[in-house]
């Protein structure tokens, strides 16, 4: 029974919302990722220590 449902899924292929479903979310989880790093390893210039830790 798995073997020719496996079969069919294999014939039938990708429909076209199913290529714009999966684009979408590539696109939505690189682009979060992206962002992210640049977010994160983005730091300003002048950073100061704030009062009271240290420095």
């Amino acid at each position: 029974m798995t073997d020719t449902l496996a079969v069919a899924a294999a014939q039938v292929g990708l429909t076209t919302g199913g290529w714009v479903t999966m684009i979408a979310s590539l696109v939505l989880v690189w682009g979060g990722t992206y962002w992210c790093y640049k977010k994160t390893l983005s730091s300003p210039a002048d950073e100061k220590v704030p009062p009271g830790y240290g420095a």
